[in-house]
């Protein structure tokens, strides 16, 4: 993460006795997402929480964002530039997704950053010490940013905001072209829509996600029930004395009764989602502990964090898996869905 954000220079031993307190964030971080600039953006916001869940959650939320549409920048490269938020001590966050996912902004009204050619050299830095309890604090955010860039053949900007603070932008474009001809206002919430969702940083989701329905195949119910049709026997020819030619006989009609067999019991198939490797892992965790979150998915199945995270909205959306509203933010637990198909994996 680089700490560059500020215009004074900071030490640790340099620390007023009124330095904000970062151990809460009560902003609200503003997420604009752009299918195309002919229509207003879906909003997204990030709520108030400790530091250290409002940087995770708001990191995540992009890169799974931006991913949705078609983004291709690592989750790493999203979260450096996000933790810079903190220089502006959260003033006003607000982040900006173009060209399908593959160009982000971010913007705040904090102080800005005036020596911006320094900002993207290593060792410069503003954190202080509370800072450096959420964040690196070495001055190495920005420069692994602008190199991861530069070998991807994209680009970074650092520029003023009207008024006050600074706008970053970070893009996978070979040239800058692309994005400068794309008119955008800083305050997307006013181009909101009545689509615009919310997303807790304790109750992590991405935009409003309805589970997708989920199909249960019913074998089709056969009534195996014969029904007998009338069976004809002819009567018994009678020759009486003095007749000699046969008379005609006419068919005489017995009714059958009808055989009543059992119903057959109607038989229930579950359709299993397709789910790779890391999904399976997920939910067979989930089945066993109940309830879980990130960091202990993290722990158990040695699958990196920002995966568990893509994974488990992707497993939101599809029914199987929900997030619980305990004293612990953010554990997830299965749905009745979720430990049925989970219970066909073991």
């Amino acid at each position: 993460m680089n700490e560059n954000a500020d215009k004074t220079m900071n030490t640790d031993n340099n620390i007023s006795p009124n330095s904000p307190d970062y151990t809460f964030v009560d902003s609200v971080a503003r997420i604009a997402l752009y299918d195309d600039l002919l229509s207003a953006p879906r909003v997204t916001e990030i709520q108030p929480n400790e530091t250290a869940v409002f940087l995770e959650t708001l990191a995540s939320t992009i890169y799974n964002l931006s991913h949705e549409i078609g983004g291709t920048i690592p989750y790493t490269i999203i979260r450096e530039v996000s933790e810079n938020f903190i220089h502006a001590q959260f003033n006003e966050p607000t982040v900006t997704i173009l060209d399908k996912g593959n160009t982000i902004q971010f913007t705040d009204q904090g102080p800005g950053i005036e020596q911006k050619e320094k900002a993207l050299r290593p060792a410069f830095t503003t954190a202080t010490k509370e800072m450096k309890s959420y964040i690196r604090g070495v001055g190495s955010g920005l420069p692994i940013v602008a190199e991861y860039l530069e070998v991807s053949h994209g680009y970074i900007t650092i520029e003023d905001n009207l008024g006050a603070g600074s706008v970053i932008t970070i893009s996978l474009n070979k040239t800058k072209d692309a994005t400068a001809q794309q008119v955008i206002t800083n305050d997307p919430v006013e181009q909101s829509y009545t689509a615009q969702t919310q997303v807790s940083a304790n109750s992590f989701t991405q935009t409003t996600i309805q589970p997708e329905p989920t199909q249960t195949y019913v074998t089709p119910v056969m009534q195996s029930t014969t029904v007998a049709q009338p069976v004809q026997y002819p009567t018994q020819q009678t020759v009486l004395p003095g007749v000699t030619q046969q008379q005609n006989i006419q068919p005489q009609t017995i009714a059958v009764p009808i055989t009543q067999f059992p119903i057959q019991q109607q038989t229930a198939y579950i359709q299993v989602p397709k789910l790779d490797e890391k999904e399976r892992m997920i939910i067979i965790e989930l089945l066993q502990q109940n309830y879980l979150g990130v960091t202990d998915l993290t722990r158990l199945t040695n699958i990196a964090q920002a995966t568990v995270h893509s994974k488990l909205t992707k497993l939101e959306k599809n029914g199987l898996v929900i997030t619980v509203d305990t004293p612990r933010k953010g554990l997830r637990t299965l749905t009745e869905f979720g430990v049925s198909v989970a219970k066909t994996l073991l």
